[in-house]
């Protein structure tokens, strides 16, 4: 809202600043006790030392021309006002009503393309002569900015010097210069792959091998930022596989990802020994001549002691955003272990989730000489403040040079839109979770010894079929939990399916918990209101996810507001999934949607995977389907552990008398499920 000031105000604020300002002066004359004190008091300072060079010993302040180096390399501009630091324009300081002094432009130098830098700077005449006088200039009259090319930026120092009494500069920070002065350009696709494993090449998409080809020419220290669904997982095995001969390899991971990094290396690198491969559940794990580790950030911290031990050369951050706080134990033991290795490889599909001041410990692991302060890295590009509780990083400064500099240096980054001609319309994935070893485990395990009996038949063994899978969804719910939380600190909007009431109240609760707003769609739900949350979720952004039930939202209702699905329950009928699955893939999708099945190991996911696979393939031998959950990425997940053999018949065999009694009681079963009635979220 704006407000007009009227003539009265206006001379008020004016009579005010005039007397604020003469204030100041007095001061200023009282505390300083030489012409260079005044001077360095009105200088740029942010150590003990000056950081500026040919300061004169007159009262005309001098041109900001820096040349120190890395852990100094940004000398910001005069301003006293917050606003001003954080939208980074730099605008005239006036002393001559207090002082007598000639004004003084101040501004600063600014990296907007990889050849060419701008000058973001008030009016002053002499300073527009001299921009003149230098080849390659270009005004834009939009924001009233010059620009130069990079190979100029030292004449226009030169040029401003002579005019130093009037403008002071900041200037590029000095390995930003360095940089972009040494850049050479790189062809990605020069990189031999040859030496990848045969099976894990052939499985990479064109922008996939190029993600790579990226790592290889940052010598394996950098950071894929792909969006999600894009494959960062088999690009950063790619490039481990690439430098096999510098293993051991650690994984810091969130606790959820654990066993499915544990699944994708054994499937995309088998020469790895299973022995050789250690997953830390606890603490109190040991590991000796470990080829691999995999360990979550929080059980990291707690063993920090023993990974420091050994000299892992290969270090995978999964979601290196878990990195962002510098204050955090985990952040202080995974950025040494980072910087310790020969190799690292951050993975993230959102770097920075608010602001950029959340890159800096990454970026610092990776090479701790490009940024050596933090303070540095905050005035520039942060919109550093400094207050009486410190320095506040909670702004943006600089942003196009930043990206610039991510792009050069540190990162990789293609979105979905950018690759979609490369994708699929659909990419299935199936994500090896790991499900909770408690009483509810015990459960499966005697309703498994019971389906193993050849005395149970009949409504018995329907009864131990159906407990089964009830059973699963039960076991699952801390895991999917965990998944679902990760997909939220990634801002994702997504659609949840399951069956039993038991998991959508569980997911219902956590994002409850979690404070965000979801649509919960069920038997319950009417057309008319059915309709209305539809349209929340569609049209409202703080809508972010929809809880759906497999059987009772799996048609006639339109989500393309996400292009994100995921199952945190299977389903025996793969008619049923396939058309849950096209409530984002619908017309009016603009982009590949990402399904992913969530399965736990020694539940009825085992089988009802595999059966869904037959079903659909007897479906399209008849061509009555046309859908392949065979070419899903099923590499998480080793289905039908040969020891349970005697269960899988029950579930895999078509013919059986077992199998049309099953899918007669679910048909019962799904019909007698009472739901939870939707409230909606305003």
């Amino acid at each position: 809202m704006s407000t007009i000031l009227t003539e009265e105000q206006k001379k008020r604020i004016e009579a005010n600043k005039q007397r604020a300002l003469e204030i100041r002066a007095k001061k200023l004359e009282n505390s300083s006790s030489s012409p260079v004190d005044k001077q360095v008091h009105n200088s740029p300072q942010f150590n003990s030392k000056p950081i500026t060079q040919n300061i004169s010993q007159t009262n005309s302040p001098s041109v900001t021309v820096s040349s120190q180096n890395g852990s100094q390399f940004y000398s910001r501009p005069v301003d006293n006002s917050k606003a001003n630091y954080y939208i980074n324009k730099f605008k005239k300081t006036s002393l001559s009503s207090a002082t007598g002094k000639q004004e003084i432009v101040t501004g600063t130098c600014v990296l907007t393309a990889p050849d060419r830098f701008t000058v973001v700077v008030g009016y002053c005449q002499a300073l527009i002569s001299a921009f003149q006088s230098i080849e390659g200039r270009i005004y834009d009259a939009k924001t009233k900015n010059w620009s130069f090319p990079l190979s100029q930026y030292k004449t226009l120092l030169n040029k401003v010097s002579d005019i130093r009494d009037m403008v002071t500069l900041g200037p590029i920070p000095s390995p930003v210069l360095r940089l972009f002065n040494d850049r050479v350009s790189k062809n990605l696709a020069g990189s031999d792959l040859s030496r990848l494993t045969p099976s894990l090449l052939t499985s990479l998409y064109p922008f996939q091998k190029i993600g790579i080809q990226f790592g290889i020419s940052k010598n394996c220290r950098c950071i894929l930022a792909d969006d999600m669904g894009l494959g960062k997982t088999i690009q950063a095995l790619g490039l481990c596989d690439y430098y096999r001969d510098d293993w051991p390899l650690l994984i810091m991971c969130p606790a959820s990802m654990r066993f499915q990094w544990d699944e994708e290396i054994r499937t995309h690198l088998p020469y790895v020994p299973e022995s050789g491969i250690y997953v830390i559940n606890s603490s109190k794990d040991e590991f000796l001549n470990p080829k691999v580790v995999i360990t979550s950030y929080d059980l990291m911290s707690k063993i920090s002691k023993q990974l420091k031990s050994i000299r892992f050369n290969i270090v995978i951050a999964d979601e290196s955003h878990f990195l962002k706080s510098t204050k955090a134990n985990r952040t202080r033991v995974g950025v040494d272990l980072i910087k310790s290795a020969r190799r690292c490889i951050l993975l993230s599909g959102t770097p920075a989730l608010s602001r950029p001041i959340e890159l800096y410990s990454q970026i610092n692991a990776i090479d701790p000489k490009f940024f050596p302060n933090m303070t540095d890295f905050g005035i520039r590009y942060c919109g550093g403040v400094k207050n009486h509780f410190g320095w506040d990083f909670s702004g943006s400064t600089n942003m196009e040079e930043l990206k610039l500099v991510m792009e050069e240096k540190f990162m990789i980054r293609r979105l979905k839109s950018e690759v979609l001609t490369q994708l699929p319309a659909k990419i299935r994935q199936v994500i090896s979770i790991e499900h909770a070893m408690d009483t509810s485990d015990k459960k499966m395990k005697a309703l498994i010894k019971k389906l193993d009996s050849e005395k149970v038949v009949g409504m018995e063994r329907r009864g131990a079929l159906l407990a089964y899978y009830h059973e699963t969804g039960i076991t699952k719910i801390n895991a999917i939990n965990d998944y679902i939380t990760s997909l939220l600190e990634q801002n994702k909007k997504f659609l949840v399916f399951a069956h039993h009431q038991v998991v959508l109240d569980a997911v219902s609760k956590l994002l409850e918990d979690k404070k965000t707003f979801y649509i919960r769609i069920d038997g319950s739900v009417g057309s008319e209101e059915r309709k209305s949350v539809v349209d929340q979720f569609q049209y409202e952004e703080k809508f972010r996810v929809a809880v759906l039930s497999i059987t009772a939202a799996n048609s006639g209702i339109t989500l393309t507001a996400a292009n994100l699905v995921v199952f945190a329950e299977l389903f025996w009928n793969p008619g049923i999934l396939t058309q849950a699955e096209d409530r984002a893939h619908r017309i009016g999708q603009q982009d590949s949607v990402l399904i992913q099945y969530l399965v736990a190991k020694n539940t009825a996911d085992d089988y009802l995977w595999p059966l869904v696979m037959t079903k659909l393939d007897v479906l399209n031998r008849a061509g009555l389907s046309k859908d392949n959950f065979s070419a899903a990425d099923t590499t998480a997940h080793n289905f039908k552990d040969p020891s349970q053999k005697s269960i899988a018949n029950y579930f895999l065999d078509l013919d059986d008398e077992t199998e049309v009694l099953f899918n007669s009681v679910m048909d019962d079963f799904e019909s007698e499920i009472p739901e939870k009635k939707l409230k909606l979220s305003t």
